[in-house]
């Protein structure tokens, strides 16, 4: 069908002004919320980038405090070995100082008399029948019966209360027999509540004694009369026998 001349003039350009308004409106709409999405997701990218510093920073900071610590740990274990490389050649010199001396402990002892560390020579081991290296951790009441163990934790309570050397003579009963041993107690320096006791085997010495006293008694009870003269002019009489009388009747 034709149109009149009036449509081809007036209303045909006018709709197809309005078209391609239309049509320019909806592209423009569309490149606009195009525009927007990407605009949303630049900036979630740039968001996450920015958290993504952020956490990288803090790993820096972690990592560099992890090195830091793992430094001083080092420097602290270097410290550590040094100390037990110190510790383990004070053992051996006192090791060595105690088989020189024979027959010798050194207890550090608590106020309840409670082996803490022990030294000795280790000849004492086989010597006494028994690991002695077993005494630390026990007490004095592990190893002595009643009175003596006593004895032996007063003498340690005086050396630390006190600050006094103490001097206890005590019999061992061990699996190798019976052993006097003389303790000698000290407060053990930089602390408040330990004593150092050093302890030497004096059986040979109490032996020594009970013999000479056995053969005192002996002959005292026999027919001998001991005369001791001091060898000056006259040989004045310095010393007799108590059984003089018994023998002499005067």
């Amino acid at each position: 069908a034709s149109h009149p001349p009036e449509y081809r003039r007036y209303i045909a350009p006018a709709a197809m002004t309005l078209g391609f308004g239309l049509l320019a409106a909806a592209v423009a709409g569309r490149l606009g919320r195009e525009k927007a999405r990407k605009e949303a997701a630049l900036s979630e990218v740039r968001a996450r980038e920015n958290h993504l510093e952020q956490v990288n920073a803090q790993l820096q900071a972690g990592w560099r405090e992890l090195s830091e610590r793992g430094a001083r740990l080092r420097e602290l274990n270097t410290r550590l070995e040094e100390n037990e490389r110190r510790i383990r050649e004070s053992e051996c010199r006192m090791q060595g100082i105690l088989t020189s001396l024979n027959d010798t402990m050194v207890f550090a002892l608590d106020r309840d008399g409670i082996h803490q560390a022990l030294w000795r020579d280790i000849r004492l081991d086989r010597k006494y029948g028994m690991d002695l290296s077993g005494l630390v951790g026990r007490s004095l009441k592990d190893v002595f019966p009643g009175e003596a163990a006593k004895r032996l934790e007063d003498g340690v309570r005086q050396a630390i209360e006190k600050g006094e050397n103490v001097t206890v003579e005590q019999a061992l009963q061990a699996p190798g027999g019976t052993f006097w041993q003389e303790f000698s107690i000290a407060p053990l320096r930089g602390t408040m509540d330990n004593a150092v006791c050093v302890v030497r085997d004096i059986t040979a010495r109490k032996d020594a004694e009970r013999r000479l006293e056995d053969e005192r008694r002996l002959f005292m009870d026999g027919p001998v009369i001991v005369f001791r003269w001091k060898a000056v002019e006259g040989w004045p009489v310095e010393y007799v026998s108590p059984n003089v009388r018994e023998r002499l009747g005067y």
